[in-house]
């Protein structure tokens, strides 16, 4: 979306913001009743608040802007070297293995 920001690619999104999608973000890769569901029960009343869906979307489409702060973001964390904990799993459909790993680039000892 945020490279073609067509009003049909946004309305693409908008399942992502269904309280069914923010459990999943949740359970995926987990077993579902190891998981409370406090988090995204909370998440979805948050999004549910009037004109946060549009909000959101905004976000999304703006995403690019993110991505063009990560040399910005790199060259700190190679000068500064700031602690970094980086919490990720094998099953996050979002922050996949090769991003976490990408830190180590710049930060050798990031656990």
């Amino acid at each position: 979306y945020c490279l073609d920001p067509s009003p049909a690619n946004r309305e693409a999104l908008r399942g992502f913001l269904k309280p069914e999608a923010v459990a999943w973000q949740y359970t995926h890769g987990a077993p579902a009743e190891l998981v409370s569901p406090d988090g995204h029960s909370l998440d979805s009343f948050y999004l549910a608040r009037p004109g946060n869906e549009e909000i959101q979307l905004d976000l999304f489409g703006d995403y690019k802007s993110n991505v063009a702060l990560y040399p910005a973001f790199q060259a700190y964390f190679r000068t500064h070297k700031p602690p970094f904990l980086a919490v990720w799993g094998k099953n996050d459909p979002f922050f996949l293995p090769p991003g976490a790993e990408a830190f180590k680039r710049d930060m050798p000892d990031a656990v």
